[in-house]
């Protein structure tokens, strides 16, 4: 049978059938014996004609520790030597993690380049002012010229250059 050093162990029950012996006056028990004299003793539970030994964690003995496991029952002045079998003894693998790095590596990512051609959205008004610029030229060029006698403070005064000759 396999026991681990580093875990509980399962329960291990026996159907017992006494005549003669009140079981409530019986001691079970459990004993690993190995041959560097280890040995290790489990007291078993006797209810309704049922065994039940709780194996604990065995950290007594090492990885690979191996010898005999023997079922034993003790009244006052009577032993029995019930049952036998070898055992070993596993030391259960676990991996834990303590903590997760992450690294990211970053791909080179495509260069999109656009051009871009702006039109105006209110041509019709860059039309109209291009237009009343060309006008304002045209009011310019026709007040300068002396076609028309006025005087100097009238030519200079901001009323009269909107006036029509």
């Amino acid at each position: 049978m396999d026991f681990f050093n580093n875990k509980n162990n399962d329960n291990i029950k026996f159907k017992i059938n006494a005549e003669g012996i009140d079981t409530k006056d019986v001691e079970a028990r459990l004993v690993f014996n190995t041959k560097d004299n280890l040995n290790y003793i489990i007291f078993g539970d006797i209810k309704e004609g049922v065994c039940t030994f709780t194996v604990p964690e065995l950290k007594v003995y090492e990885k690979n520790n191996n010898g005999l496991l023997r079922f034993e029952l003790v009244s006052k002045d009577l032993y029995f030597n019930v049952w036998e079998d070898k055992f070993n003894i596993k030391t259960k693998t676990t991996i834990k993690i303590d903590e997760m790095v992450r690294e990211s590596v970053e791909e080179e990512k495509p260069q999109i380049k656009a051009t871009l051609e702006a039109t105006p959205i209110f041509e019709e008004k860059e039309e109209i002012e291009e237009k009343v610029v060309e006008k304002k030229k045209e009011k310019v060029v026709e007040k300068v010229e002396p076609k028309t006698e006025k005087t100097k403070e009238e030519l200079l005064s901001f009323d009269s250059f909107f006036k029509k000759s």
